[in-house]
């Protein structure tokens, strides 16, 4: 089984990571969607986006969930029925899941050069973007694109997240949203030419 790794973090919070090596009928094998994940699988024209979706299907399956706990809020955020909580993502040939009792987001991308044509997206001080290389851009990237994820509501930008560094592999994230505060704790992974970053609820306050 293509298992890459496991990280594990704080708050009891866990990261499975696969490495798609399957065909879609190989990742198929022994995994059975349900109705509304049949309909996404086939509405996809990719195939790493198929093999993506597949996969991260097997990820849930191997760590005990159905398909029947996980629902979505109005926002499309997925959680467990148990109350923990869940996120998915996949880039080209790694898919990865996250599992925690805090609010989570997971983010993972492969380190190209085309991201120093999103900065616009994610990034308020363009003066400071010949400082950061490729991967450092893709970091800073997911490390906004997981707490994106975590916080799971419409109408935050990226650019409006900022990081605070902690040390080598882990970060602060905080932000402001409808006049209260949001602060989100983060950690980044990289291996090969590929970046991972986790966002884990830490503290609100002016609510």
């Amino acid at each position: 089984m293509p298992f890459y790794k496991t990280l594990n973090f704080p708050f009891e919070s866990e990261v499975i990571i696969w490495k798609i090596t399957e065909s879609d009928e190989d990742l198929k094998n022994d995994l059975e969607l349900s109705a509304k994940d049949k309909f996404i699988y086939n509405s996809m024209r990719s195939s790493d986006h198929r093999k993506g979706f597949l996969s991260s299907r097997k990820i849930i399956k191997e760590m005990g969930i159905l398909a029947d706990d996980i629902y979505k809020d109005i926002n499309g955020k997925p959680h467990l029925k148990n109350g923990k909580f869940l996120s998915i993502t996949h880039s080209k040939e790694f898919s990865a899941v996250a599992l925690s009792k805090k609010k989570v987001g997971l983010d993972i991308e492969i380190q190209q050069q085309k991201i120093k044509n999103l900065t616009s997206k994610f990034i308020i001080n363009h003066t400071q973007i010949d400082n950061y290389d490729i991967k450092n851009l893709t970091n800073i990237w997911c490390i906004k694109e997981s707490t994106y994820k975590a916080f799971g509501k419409k109408g935050l930008s990226l650019k409006d997240i900022k990081i605070n560094h902690q040390n080598s592999k882990s970060y602060f994230s905080n932000f402001t949203f409808m006049q209260n505060e949001f602060i989100f704790e983060n950690w980044v992974y990289n291996w090969k030419n590929y970046s991972l970053a986790l966002a884990i609820e830490s503290n609100s306050y002016g609510n």
